[in-house]
């Protein structure tokens, strides 16, 4: 069974995808910040993901289900309704803060799968 790492999985498009990957035979890690109860071949782990040793703590529980990873997805992230014009600076900050940490974090870290 191949593994795959998805971050963001408890809203709309994660929640979407890992079921269409599980129902492809994969096992998912479901890392996000509010996390459901384990499902068949969904791996559920409560994990900020802005937070390294969060995401090293992620990493060591999925190293005893896996040695290797055959593919990480990024979902995670948050979503503004204003445009570039209406946007506070402070608001735009974090998104891209939220954006390139989480790839930098969990690809440094889960690369070593």
């Amino acid at each position: 069974m191949k593994n795959i790492l998805v971050t963001g999985e408890y809203g709309g498009m994660g929640r979407a995808a890992v079921l269409t990957l599980k129902e492809q035979g994969f096992r998912v890690f479901a890392l996000d910040r509010k996390v459901g109860n384990p499902e068949e071949n969904i791996i559920p782990i409560e994990t900020d993901i802005t937070d390294e040793k969060e995401i090293i703590k992620a990493f060591e529980t999925v190293k005893t289900y896996t040695d290797e990873l055959f593919a990480i997805v990024h979902f995670a992230g948050v979503y503004m309704l204003d445009s570039l014009v209406e946007i506070e600076n402070e608001s735009f900050r974090r998104i891209l803060i939220l954006i390139f940490t989480v790839h930098f974090l969990s690809i440094k870290r889960f690369f070593r799968c």
